[in-house]
Protein backbone atom coordinates (compact mmCIF):
# COMPACT_ATOMS: atom_id res chain seq x y z
CA UNK A 1 0.00 0.00 0.00
CA UNK A 2 2.47 2.57 0.58
CA UNK A 3 4.20 2.05 -2.78
CA UNK A 4 1.00 3.04 -4.14
CA UNK A 5 0.96 6.70 -2.64
CA UNK A 6 4.59 6.89 -3.01
CA UNK A 7 3.39 6.34 -6.82
CA UNK A 8 0.33 9.12 -6.41
CA UNK A 9 2.72 11.82 -5.15
CA UNK A 10 5.50 11.46 -8.04
CA UNK A 11 3.03 11.27 -10.38
CA UNK A 12 2.09 14.82 -9.10
CA UNK A 13 5.05 16.33 -9.20
CA UNK A 14 5.97 15.34 -12.57
CA UNK A 15 3.05 16.97 -13.67
CA UNK A 16 4.39 20.19 -14.48
CA UNK A 17 7.00 20.81 -17.71
CA UNK A 18 9.95 20.49 -16.98
CA UNK A 19 11.18 23.73 -18.12
CA UNK A 20 8.77 24.95 -15.95
CA UNK A 21 9.07 22.98 -12.61
CA UNK A 22 13.15 24.38 -13.22
CA UNK A 23 12.52 27.72 -13.61
CA UNK A 24 10.38 27.69 -10.25
CA UNK A 25 12.90 26.08 -8.24
CA UNK A 26 16.06 28.72 -9.81
CA UNK A 27 13.55 31.00 -8.97
CA UNK A 28 12.95 30.43 -5.54
CA UNK A 29 16.66 29.65 -4.82
CA UNK A 30 17.56 33.45 -5.90
CA UNK A 31 14.73 35.01 -3.53
CA UNK A 32 16.30 33.13 -0.36
CA UNK A 33 18.16 34.90 2.36
CA UNK A 34 20.17 33.11 4.61
CA UNK A 35 20.21 34.52 8.18
CA UNK A 36 22.55 34.53 11.18
CA UNK A 37 25.39 32.70 8.55
CA UNK A 38 27.84 34.33 11.00
CA UNK A 39 26.76 32.81 14.60
CA UNK A 40 28.23 29.05 15.43
CA UNK A 41 24.93 26.82 16.62
CA UNK A 42 27.20 24.50 17.87
CA UNK A 43 27.97 23.85 21.65
CA UNK A 44 29.69 21.53 23.52
CA UNK A 45 27.89 19.35 26.09
CA UNK A 46 30.28 20.83 29.12
CA UNK A 47 28.99 24.45 27.46
CA UNK A 48 25.52 23.97 27.64
CA UNK A 49 25.78 21.79 31.06
CA UNK A 50 27.48 24.84 32.22
CA UNK A 51 24.89 27.37 30.64
CA UNK A 52 22.05 25.40 32.61
CA UNK A 53 23.67 26.01 35.57
CA UNK A 54 23.98 29.38 35.24
CA UNK A 55 20.28 29.62 34.23
CA UNK A 56 19.19 27.75 37.37
CA UNK A 57 21.81 30.52 39.25
CA UNK A 58 19.60 33.34 37.98
CA UNK A 59 23.06 34.75 35.74
CA UNK A 60 21.29 37.00 32.73
CA UNK A 61 22.43 36.15 28.96
CA UNK A 62 24.99 38.87 28.77
CA UNK A 63 26.67 37.15 31.43
CA UNK A 64 26.66 34.24 30.37
CA UNK A 65 27.94 34.95 27.06
CA UNK A 66 30.94 36.94 28.54
CA UNK A 67 31.46 33.81 30.95
CA UNK A 68 31.36 31.14 27.66
CA UNK A 69 33.02 33.72 25.83
CA UNK A 70 30.01 33.38 22.92
CA UNK A 71 28.01 36.03 21.17
CA UNK A 72 25.03 37.17 22.90
CA UNK A 73 22.77 36.00 20.37
CA UNK A 74 24.36 32.26 20.33
CA UNK A 75 23.64 32.08 23.51
CA UNK A 76 19.59 33.37 23.26
CA UNK A 77 19.86 31.07 20.58
CA UNK A 78 20.77 27.74 23.22
CA UNK A 79 18.37 29.28 25.61
CA UNK A 80 15.51 29.25 23.24
CA UNK A 81 16.97 25.51 22.03
CA UNK A 82 16.80 24.36 26.04
CA UNK A 83 13.37 25.77 26.84
CA UNK A 84 11.66 23.99 23.35
CA UNK A 85 13.29 21.01 24.56
CA UNK A 86 12.35 21.32 28.15
CA UNK A 87 15.14 21.38 29.99
CA UNK A 88 15.19 24.68 31.64
CA UNK A 89 12.18 26.17 32.84
CA UNK A 90 11.41 30.22 32.82
CA UNK A 91 12.51 31.85 35.40
CA UNK A 92 12.15 35.27 37.66
CA UNK A 93 13.57 37.87 35.32
CA UNK A 94 13.05 35.86 32.21
CA UNK A 95 16.55 36.34 30.08
CA UNK A 96 17.77 39.03 32.39
CA UNK A 97 18.28 36.80 35.19
CA UNK A 98 17.97 37.32 38.85
CA UNK A 99 20.45 40.52 38.94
Amino acid sequence: MPAKHTMAIRATRNYAAPDVTHRRQKHALAERVIVLEDLDFAWTKEQVARFREMWKAGVSLEEMAERLRRDLDEVALLAMHERRQGNIEPRPGGWKGDG
